[in-house]
């Protein structure tokens, strides 16, 4: 049971400050641990598979468990929910983020909670997006809720919410960025030198 508990605490570390778990192989990180008295030996530490294969996935299976037990119990009849496409610029991979935002009917407070963030592969079409959102409606039992969408003004997260038959509201952070970066510094010659210069810092 010790052993399980320090797996999960630290796939959990590593997980939330984004460490690789090969980490965990590194003799000083051992050091460190059997030095603290967290373990006894050196083979009370974990391998990076045992991290990544069994404590990943009963992380996983707790924190989906959270998140439903968190919506369930204000049970909300209408939900706001934002999706944004982007992609990792370590190895270059696009993928989709679904956050969920309702107001607690018990406390009347405003809650959010990230449902998930997955693999979205090109093309990024109305229909690839339909998908996933249908997924993560299921998974998180939402299919029955009043559903606003918040999204950018891209004409693929347009028409899924066309195809998905609910209102759509564009995100002001997204408009904000728009007009600020596209279309007032990129015009200003001197600012996009600048700018220029510090990306290939």
């Amino acid at each position: 049971k010790k052993k399980k508990e320090l797996s999960d605490s630290i796939t959990l570390w590593f997980c939330r400050d984004l460490i690789p778990f090969h980490e965990i192989e590194k003799e000083g990180l051992k050091d460190f641990l059997k030095f603290h008295n967290v373990i006894q030996s050196l083979s009370d530490v974990p391998c990076s598979s045992t991290l990544s294969r069994r404590s990943l996935t009963r992380i996983y299976e707790d924190c989906l468990f959270a998140v439903k037990l968190k919506i369930n119990g204000d049970n909300p009849n209408m939900v706001s929910l934002t999706m944004d496409a982007w992609t990792d610029n370590y190895r270059h991979k696009p993928f989709m983020t679904f956050t969920l935002h309702w107001i607690s009917p018990i406390i009347t407070q405003l809650k959010s909670c990230v449902l998930q963030t997955s693999f979205l592969p090109h093309p990024h079409t109305a229909n690839n997006i339909v998908e996933e959102l249908k997924k993560a409606l299921t998974r998180f039992n939402l299919n029955e809720k009043i559903i606003i969408l918040v999204t950018d003004r891209g004409a693929n997260m347009i028409k899924a919410a066309t195809y998905m038959k609910v209102e759509r509201i564009s995100c002001i952070a997204h408009g904000l960025h728009n007009l600020v970066m596209v279309d007032t510094l990129s015009k200003l010659l001197e600012v996009n030198k600048i700018i220029v210069k510090a990306r290939t810092i």
